[in-house]
């Protein structure tokens, strides 16, 4: 056979080979989220990236309108069908999604049968607090991190003869600075975003002052879907001897700073806001001079304003003991359902530990002003010069930093979202001077308990019916054996 004759046959077999050859697997993944707008596109096109480095698999983002939504969406979905792979969901559902056998597989759980090389053990103390086992394991990963900070007008402090290298330190400080700010002319001197999220319930995770019985909802859903826990005597026996969670925030520290605030509203030093996004648009107009808001803010004030501004950490009451502690780990993360293939769990394994890296975070971090959420991920950020470029911006990292107590753990209440909403609505009415602060209070208390004592009677008969049910499930989350490192007034979503 001449060398031209071989050619041909050699050329005729290849193209035989690649008609009969199957065509190369493709292991689409579903990520159901709740954003628009910035974040939305980079997570896009981070996605295609992905892909892009991926063909063997296909990670398909799909918009599903608030938290709530995709939340209820993914638990109605069928288990392995038409449901996500991924979801984008708070730390304050960890109960729904826990609760029922087989319903998510947890990070360390996944990333151990999947031999994924993904270091959960760096996380930043509060934002691993936040998303943790009793154990300690990650349940899910955390995704787009918040926390609320202080920021203020640096040539407003100038102005009122304030240094404004000397940012107030407690709400006294605060009291001080917003009095030499008003004498100054200027009519807000400080306003505030996301009411209850900044007065209420961070406000008790500073100063590690509980929030709910049972350590907020952890000793009742910190992971209950283990083999230690979901389903078992042991868990229900715990449930009924602890009773419902409780809201407790009727207390001291609240009363204390409701009172305090009401009185700077009725003297003209704090301006609330009456609708989402209205205080960070005032703070960027120049019209006041003092902000507490959340993280992702920085990004618009960095981007969006010529003022002369710095970030400093959220203020505290001295009084009480050891404060400082942290801040809650607001924002969301990337749970991983139940009920898939072994291929379809290895391709959603690869695409967190791609989300997860250090590059990746400083990219989402620069781009959507969330937070990063390990020092790998800040380091990655610095080096890109994002944090260089608002004075201040490390302090929302600092406060995550600081290990989580029993009382600053995070959130994990059933119906949140609802008793977020009355509280909001109570706090109105200590603005609007038609309840004192101990009225609104107890209004919330007793409101919210309610909804608690409902969630939980709803979750037993749900509990009952998943286990008389005949379906099979898929093993359930098993919890880590490591021990664990240490918005009516329409509020914007966190």
């Amino acid at each position: 056979m001449t060398p031209r004759l071989q050619e041909r046959y050699n050329l005729l077999f290849l193209l035989i080979f690649l008609i009969s050859a199957p065509a190369l697997a493709v292991t689409e993944i579903r990520l159901w989220h709740a954003m628009e707008g910035v974040p939305a596109q980079t997570l896009g096109r981070m996605v295609q990236r992905f892909n892009a480095q991926h063909p063997e698999i296909k990670v398909v983002a799909e918009f599903k309108g608030s938290y709530g939504e995709a939340l209820s969406g993914a638990i109605a979905s069928t288990p392995g069908a038409n449901g996500p792979h991924l979801l984008q969901s708070p730390d304050a559902s960890a109960n729904l999604l826990t609760e029922t056998p087989g319903r998510i597989r947890s990070l360390h759980q996944l990333l151990s049968e999947t031999k994924t090389a993904l270091d959960t053990h760096h996380y930043y103390p509060a934002i691993a607090a936040a998303y943790a086992d009793r154990r300690g394991g990650l349940l899910a990963l955390p995704f787009n991190v918040s926390t609320p900070v202080f920021v203020y007008n640096r040539e407003a402090f100038r102005k009122a003869g304030l240094n404004p290298d000397q940012p107030p330190k407690t709400w006294r400080d605060v009291q001080a600075a917003a009095l030499r700010i008003s004498k100054a002319g200027m009519e807000c001197a400080y306003t505030s975003g996301m009411a209850s999220w900044v007065h209420l319930e961070n406000l008790a995770a500073w100063h590690n002052e509980p929030f709910a019985t049972n350590d907020n909802g952890h000793l009742l859903h910190a992971g209950h879907a283990g083999h230690a826990g979901h389903g078992g005597a042991a868990a229900k026996a715990e449930r009924g001897a602890r009773g419902n969670s409780k809201l407790v925030i009727n207390g001291e520290l609240a009363m204390r700073h409701l009172s305090l605030l009401s009185s700077w509203v009725k003297g003209g030093l704090f301006t609330p806001a009456a609708s989402a996004g209205e205080a960070e648009r005032n703070f960027m107009s120049g019209q006041c001079a003092m902000l507490t808001s959340e993280a992702p803010a920085l990004r618009e004030l960095a981007a969006g304003s010529n003022l002369d501004v710095a970030v400093a950490a959220l203020p505290y009451y001295e009084e009480f003991s050891g404060a400082p502690f942290n801040t809650l780990a607001g924002g969301a993360a990337l749970w991983v359902m139940g009920g898939k293939s072994s291929a379809e769990n290895r391709a959603s394994a690869r695409f967190l530990a791609y989300i997860a890296s250090p590059a990746a975070q400083a990219e989402w971090s620069e781009e959507t002003g969330y937070l990063p959420t390990t020092p790998a991920g800040t380091s990655s950020l610095q080096q890109r010069g994002w944090l260089g470029r608002l004075p201040g911006a490390q302090a929302a990292i600092q406060q995550l930093s600081r290990k989580a107590q029993s009382h600053s753990r995070g959130l994990r209440l059933g119906d949140f979202q609802k008793i977020r909403a009355i509280l909001d609505q109570e706090l109105d009415t200590v603005w609007q001077s038609s309840k004192t602060p101990k009225e609104a209070l107890d209004s919330a208390v007793e409101q919210s308990n309610l909804l608690l004592k409902d969630f939980e009677q709803r979750l037993r008969t749900t509990q009952l019916a998943s286990q008389s049910a005949s379906q099979p499930t898929q093993q359930p989350v098993q919890e880590s054996a490591a021990a664990a490192p240490a918005k009516p007034l329409k509020r914007a979503k966190k």
